[in-house]
């Protein structure tokens, strides 16, 4: 029994009890802006979950859970989603409109650790948190963290990841992104030749 699925962008399935397939499908167009839905389907059984306006996802080794990110009725807002698919269960992590990147879950799927930032600008600065699925959101390390040299950060350039364990989390640091300084010169105050 083969089955054809047609324009996927990007796929993912866990390391361990391979029963979930996750990719990402793009849609056609609308208004020329691309659509993409991420699917969560289980090919044993065809048991299958459907994300609309959804493009990030990780899943944990083991298969137990997969972690999205997905856009809301508003065009602003994301949710952060963690899927459950053999209980058929989604919690919501966070709706915020924060941007979020680089999504990673410990082995065994009971620990989330993804980059945030709240900056507006192209150049940002990243902080890392942590959730355990059930108690709230910790932040572990951002630009004012002590264990991080001054001017350092949480990189967007690192995925983090966990011990084998689940105890130890690691990330990458870079040079904090400095701000272009705002030119504070009126036109009028320009030297033009």
């Amino acid at each position: 029994l083969q089955e054809r699925i047609d324009s996927v962008k990007r796929f993912a399935l866990p390391d361990e009890n391979g029963n979930w397939l996750i990719y990402l499908q793009e849609k056609p167009k609308v208004k020329k802006k691309e659509v993409l839905q991420l699917v969560v389907l289980n090919p044993l059984n065809k048991k299958q979950f459907t994300f609309a306006k959804a493009d990030t996802f990780a899943i944990a080794s083991k298969g137990s859970r997969v972690a999205l990110l997905a856009a809301t009725d508003s065009t602003k807002l994301r949710s952060l989603i963690v899927l459950h698919p053999e209980q058929s269960r989604i919690d919501t992590l966070l709706t915020d409109s924060v941007q979020i990147r680089n999504m990673a879950f410990d082995v065994v799927g009971r620990q989330l650790a993804w980059l945030a930032s709240r900056d507006t600008a192209s150049a940002k600065n990243f902080s890392l948190f942590l959730s355990d699925l059930k108690k709230p959101i910790r932040t572990i390390a951002d630009t004012l963290s002590p264990a991080l040299s001054k001017g350092w950060a949480p990189s967007v350039n690192a995925v983090p990841y966990f011990s084998e364990d689940g105890t130890k989390l690691f990330f990458g640091t870079a040079k904090m992104v400095k701000r272009a300084e705002k030119d504070t010169l009126t036109d009028d105050d320009k030297a033009k030749l």
